[in-house]
């Protein structure tokens, strides 16, 4: 059967190299892990648990609120856990949410949308939460769905406790390259950047960008020699004209 659900891969960063350390305290740290997100948080968040996998799982959620509140409480557990062990044994989670058509069949879910949330995940930093463009657009309608009478709540930019502290902010990241898929996806952070992000922050340029324009040559429509330069002029003086704001950089046609 096809229909619309919010799907959510999360995965132990450097599981391999934990399994390798300190295979028996790492098994048990994620069998208890995994115990308390199958009995208490997906619960709590209205999620469903797919199927866990021996570095991951995969669970399913109605919206996108439910599926960010839940992985930030995943990311939290796992930080408990962490506390008091040296840091080369933390056991960090990354996570990739998407909201697509998918099939199920009654047991597990298959489909592109599926496949589309575990390449997500793959750019999310330890403790990061990376989500399509498709999951970004539920989470800010869920977000205005907050906002009191005459109150506006942004999505891109803004920041509101959705439940339990959970930080809703969405970075845009922009189109991202990932594997097997043909077109860049548009990929949103949810919630602040990790201790080590997969991708960087956004960029401080220091002041806002000046508005700018360019002014071109006007193209004569006759090849006369009287008004072969005529392009030039009007442009010359429009360049001029505008400089004389200062809310405005004229770049010339000349540089």
């Amino acid at each position: 059967m096809l229909q619309q659900t919010v799907v959510l891969l999360v995965d132990v960063v450097e599981s391999v190299r934990l399994m390798s350390a300190h295979e028996a305290a790492t098994v048990q740290r994620w069998t208890e892990l995994i115990r308390l997100i199958a009995s208490e948080i997906l619960p709590r968040h209205q999620g469903t648990l797919v199927k866990s996998l021996g570095d991951g799982l995969l669970a399913r959620f109605e919206t996108v609120r439910d599926a960010v509140n839940a992985v930030a409480e995943m990311h939290r557990a796992a930080a408990a856990q962490n506390a008091g062990l040296p840091e080369d044994r933390h056991l960090h989670l990354r996570a990739g949410i998407n909201a697509a058509m998918a099939w199920s069949d009654g047991v597990d879910i298959y489909g592109t949308g599926v496949n589309l949330a575990a390449r997500l995940a793959t750019l999310a930093g330890p403790g990061e939460t990376i989500a399509s463009a498709s999951a970004q657009e539920e989470l800010a309608a869920a977000l205005a769905s907050l906002a009191s009478p005459g109150e506006t709540i942004g999505s891109a930019a803004a920041r509101d406790e959705l439940t339990h502290g959970v930080d809703a902010v969405c970075e845009d990241l922009g189109n991202c390259v990932l594997k097997h898929f043909d077109r860049p996806v548009r990929a949103y952070r949810v919630g602040p950047p990790g201790p080590q992000p997969t991708i960087a922050g956004r960029r401080d340029y220091g002041a806002a960008m000046q508005p700018s324009i360019a002014v071109i040559p006007f193209a004569a429509r006759t090849e006369a020699p009287g008004l072969v330069d005529v392009g030039n002029l009007i442009a010359d003086g429009v360049i001029w004209r505008l400089s004389k704001s200062a809310n405005l950089k004229v770049i010339s046609r000349l540089s």
